[in-house]
């Protein structure tokens, strides 16, 4: 309350006296924790992007005779939980077991691993695949989650290669059953351009190829064989020059060996 002198007149003063009354003004204080990079829309619909640090924020809700009331908002930003991996590439030849895995993994965080359409691939820190083949060529992918809720992720390529052959010493074409039917090379395929020779016990060549496909039945490509070209049961020789990528060590690796034709 205040007192103003108007006037005097008659030594007697005139005045004014004024009363303030004070509108009170509302202030509340929230408190939120976010994870780093996320965005967040305060109350008066400001909205922040890819946050990274810890911010404060004060919103007018309402004024109301000059008054402002406000929201003060503070910010805490939760770092999102590291991850490293073994390697972003891997790659292995086929057949091997291969582990994909995190450095130094943190007992509070959990793991869930995806390939592809599969989602449930494992929840430890690494896993394994074993005896891998190119059906399991392909990106994985590993999201870590922390104590705050707050989630990373990271990607590992995985290149399965046919690093060497298995060359099966036996098999019978012609016997009715359907089955080991040709002279099988497993992994054969990886390496195009594998050349394949057969001799029969007295070195004359009965079958060759330059990019074998595992499509030796028995039958002779020679002229000089009688019986319509089909070879008779025994032991063949066979060489093989391993064909493929040109830059690879195997490239042009040399197997010797026989193969028993069962009738």
């Amino acid at each position: 309350s205040h007192t103003s002198n108007l006037a005097t007149v008659s030594n007697c003063d005139s005045v004014i006296v004024t009363n303030i009354t004070m509108l009170p003004a509302f202030s509340a204080t929230d408190a939120f924790a976010i994870c780093s990079g996320e965005d967040f829309t305060f109350h008066d619909g400001t909205t922040f992007t890819n946050i990274q640090a810890d911010v404060s924020h004060t919103s007018v809700f309402a004024t109301i005779n000059g008054c402002d009331s406000t929201y003060v908002t503070s910010i805490t930003v939760n770092p999102l939980p590291a991850i490293s991996l073994f390697s972003s590439l891997q790659e292995v030849c086929d057949r091997d077991d291969v582990v994909l895995g995190v450095n130094n993994p943190d007992v509070n965080n959990t793991y869930q691993w995806t390939f592809g359409n599969v989602t449930n691939l494992g929840t430890t820190p690494s896993i394994t695949i074993p005896q891998a083949s190119e059906s399991n060529e392909g990106y994985y992918q590993i999201v870590v989650t922390d104590l705050s809720g707050c989630q990373n992720q990271a990607e590992v390529q995985l290149i399965v290669r046919a690093c060497d052959i298995i060359i099966y010493e036996t098999f019978s074409p012609g016997d009715g059953d359907g089955k080991n039917d040709y002279f099988y090379i497993e992994g054969v395929e990886g390496f195009p351009g594998t050349r394949v020779v057969i001799f029969n016990r007295w070195g004359t060549e009965v079958f060759q190829s330059d990019d074998y496909k595992n499509d030796w039945d028995g039958i002779s490509q020679s002229s000089l064989n009688a019986g319509g070209g089909i070879l008779p049961e025994g032991t063949y020789f066979y060489l093989l020059e391993l064909g493929g990528d040109p830059d690879d060590e195997t490239y042009r690796k040399v197997y010797k060996g026989y193969v028993y034709l069962k009738r």
